[in-house]
């Protein structure tokens, strides 16, 4: 059974602050105390997956003051992405076909599956793809000649020179590739990749996609930028690295957070005061990175907090890519209009009952795709080949029989 979305303001905030209470009861010690250590950035992903949940169940979309602070949690994502691949290419200096293989079946597997399953177009599950192109342009931009990785930084600081050219021209390229839709849409319209950009509305495929990837189109290449900026600074002890101190002299370090404080109450007033999502997404590109910086340096100037956590919110942002498949499909169900019913008329009870069930898939559906990730792709490079030619064939096979079918 399903029933309509119905949000109020109130009961939204109460969400807010039943999982606040929820994080800040299983604070514990970070394993590292590093600049957004792992359990730190599980731990934003978990928080920020859980605001989205609410967001999407709650039909908060039609507050255009909570969208706008909704799209920033969407950029922080794909900063976060960006930042965390960066790090690894750059201090493993792996660029194989294995580490490329597995980071982008893993992100697709369950999507994949669902597509075929459910009878869904790729873009119904639209963060999927963002994530899954962004890493893409991170991996090409560090794969293109020259390579450079840190073990190459020890020599000598020209790879440092050509990773800033490379993260400046991907700057100038997001610059200029979402200014044209003429230009994007040459890009993106040939077949099959247009298959992949399918949406109910046939007509507008590839603006939808020119329109959701060009969003946050500057927080990829900012991520890249900030963590080589962080690299940098830790390796030329710019910063101080001891977990226990603060990053920068005392009053310096208090200067920092009063400034990211003044950026909130700016970007506040700027939800507060924009007139329409227009208008707000066409300003959201170019101020994003202003919130996301801020929220970062509040969480790890401190040291007491840096080196904290929410073992919850951690917990969370394990399965949030899952959580976020699987709303549309338990939570949603399966039209993103309306909301699972399993008792009529006790929305609270409903709420607890679906909710339990969705975690517990989500959760089981995370480690079977874990699994499923590992059996599939190999390090033996004959063999992945042949993996990826068969499941090319395949896909191609599908959009070709797709097309077909369109026309009779």
């Amino acid at each position: 059974m399903k029933e309509s979305k119905v949000y109020g303001l109130g009961v939204f905030l109460a969400c807010l602050g039943v999982f606040f209470l929820l994080g800040i009861s299983s604070w514990k010690v970070a394993s590292k105390g590093d600049y957004l250590n792992r359990d730190q950035t599980d731990e934003w992903k978990g928080w920020m997956q859980l605001v989205i949940l609410a967001y999407h169940y709650l039909g908060a979309s039609a507050d255009l003051h909570v969208y706008v602070w909704v799209r920033i949690l969407v950029a922080s994502y794909l900063f976060m992405s960006a930042y965390g691949h960066f790090n690894y290419f750059w201090n493993k200096g792996d660029y194989s076909l294995f580490r490329f293989s597995q980071v982008l079946l893993r992100m697709n597997i369950l999507t994949v599956l669902l597509c075929y399953t459910m009878n869904r177009p790729y873009q119904f599950y639209y963060f999927m793809p963002l994530i899954s192109f962004y890493f893409i342009i991170v991996y090409l931009t560090h794969l293109m000649w020259p390579q450079m990785d840190a073990s190459k930084a020890k020599e000598t600081n020209k790879p440092i020179f050509i990773m800033f050219v490379k993260i400046g021209l991907l700057l100038i390229v997001s610059l200029l590739l979402w200014k044209s839709l003429t230009l994007f849409s040459s890009l993106f319209s040939w077949w099959p990749l247009i298959e992949l950009f399918r949406t109910q509305n046939e007509d507008s495929m590839v603006r939808e996609w020119w329109f959701r990837s060009g969003l946050d189109r500057f927080m990829a290449p900012y991520g890249m930028l900030f963590a080589f900026l962080l690299i940098i600074a830790k390796n030329s002890k710019w910063i101080n690295t001891d977990p226990a101190q603060w990053p920068f002299s005392k009053v310096v370090s208090w200067i920092v957070l009063i400034l990211s404080l003044v950026v909130f109450a700016f970007y506040g007033r700027f939800s507060l005061s924009c007139p329409n999502k227009p208008e707000c997404n066409a300003t959201h590109s170019w101020i994003s990175f202003l919130p996301v910086t801020a929220f970062m340096l509040l969480r790890n100037i401190i040291p007491s907090l840096r080196t904290c956590y929410s073992a919850f919110f951690a917990w969370t942002g394990k399965i949030s890519l899952e959580l976020f498949i699987g709303q549309y499909h338990i939570w949603l169900a399966n039209d993103t209009y309306s909301l699972l019913v399993f008792i009529p008329g006790f929305p609270f009870a409903n709420a607890a009952i679906t909710t339990f069930v969705f975690v517990c898939v989500a959760h089981e559906i995370s480690s079977i795709c874990g699994v499923l990730t590992s059996y599939a792709v190999t390090k033996d490079v004959p063999t992945m080949i042949k993996r990826i030619a068969f499941l090319a064939g395949l896909l191609a096979v599908t959009l070709l029989l797709h097309v077909l079918t369109k026309r009779d």
